[in-house]
């Protein structure tokens, strides 16, 4: 079964802006389902969520913009940081992806991506090694 097209971000507010229209204009919640799905399409809200927006408007809810959630902001990895993390290493080869976390202020699975996937080292004992391409040659060699 084909996924449905995600709706932007102004499509989502456009048509939070149009329930909030037909709410004021006492439409009923089937209603407003039945007539944004022959303007939209499948961009159109499910109707789950025509009804939920609906409630909100009939409760008093005026804002259509997506409230704040609590919780800690998502920080992608930065060359800065990456550079950061490196230098931690280097300070230190036994440092722990906890502490390299604690001392960055960032996620452990951040901490471990930087140092696995961007930086592409590895623990060997208590220490962190740089992972080495090793070529055709040198494998066979060292297979003799």
């Amino acid at each position: 079964m084909a996924e449905s097209p995600k709706p932007t971000e102004s499509s989502r507010l456009e048509q939070r802006s149009v329930i909030k229209f037909l709410v004021a204009e006492k439409c009923k919640p089937c209603e407003i389902y039945r007539r944004m799905s022959a303007v939209y399409g499948d961009a159109c809200f499910s109707k789950k969520n025509v009804y939920k927006w609906a409630k909100l408007f009939i409760n008093g809810r005026n804002n259509i913009q997506d409230e704040e959630r609590p919780g800690r902001p998502i920080l992608a990895s930065t060359p800065d940081m990456v550079d950061a993390v490196h230098a931690i290493i280097l300070a230190d080869s036994t440092v722990t992806i906890e502490d390299i976390s604690d001392k960055m202020g960032i996620s452990v699975g951040t901490a471990h991506k930087i140092v696995h996937d961007d930086l592409a080292f590895y623990k060997v004992g208590c220490s962190w090694i740089p992972k080495k391409r090793v070529s055709n040659d040198e494998k066979v060699n060292n297979d003799v």
